[in-house]
């Protein structure tokens, strides 16, 4: 009886350390672009903040004659418990700026203006009323941006440029996204941070 032997067949170590190579190449040019591209989708939180201040203080100078940096007066506060990498608004130094109201200056962070000489009726500085801080680091690395990195925020009766600032970068890097809004709707991303 004759036996027959069939050829077994396979791939070689060179082949293997080819694709091995291949995949290597892929993921050194892929991992940097999916970083940039969850940094590009994290700043929609900042746009989309930015926007609600906006709104809510196009109706406050509608019915007031005047801006405001209560943002729980002007329906722009969030939810404390959502995820946020921002902190936005305006800075507590620019609320209490002696700048605001309908007839005689006022601080900005009134939100009710009475006639001169009145008691004003004031949101409390702080989180939640003049900036809303943001409650989630992006890794162990980043640290979270405290109302003071609101320094391009500035507001008087008639204009105001409302902020965003927060660490959007993965990995540890301490670089900050900062974003403004003022009056006109103009949208700028002065630093991007990734």
């Amino acid at each position: 009886m004759r036996k027959t032997v069939s050829k077994v067949s396979g791939f070689t170590l060179v082949e293997l350390m080819v694709v091995v190579a291949i995949i290597g190449i892929l993921a050194a040019v892929a991992i940097p672009q999916y970083s940039k591209y969850q940094s590009r989708a994290r700043q929609s939180e900042a746009k989309i903040a930015l926007s609600a201040i906006y709104t809510g203080e196009q109706s406050f100078v509608i019915e007031n004659n005047t801006y405001t940096a209560c943002l729980n007066q002007i329906g722009a506060a969030n939810d404390t418990n959502s995820r946020r990498h921002y902190t936005y608004g305006f800075a507590n130094a620019i609320a209490n700026g002696a700048t605001c109201g309908p007839a005689t200056p006022a601080a900005c962070n009134n939100f009710i203006y009475l006639p001169n000489g009145t008691a004003q009726t004031a949101c409390a500085t702080g989180a939640n009323t003049t900036h809303m801080a943001a409650n989630v680091k992006i890794d162990a690395g980043a640290s979270l941006q405290p109302e003071t990195s609101l320094a391009a925020s500035a507001m008087n009766a008639s204009t105001f440029t409302a902020q965003a600032v927060g660490n959007i970068a993965s990995g540890g890097v301490n670089v900050y996204d900062s974003w403004t809004i003022n009056q006109g709707n103009l949208l700028q991303n002065g630093a991007p941070g990734f």
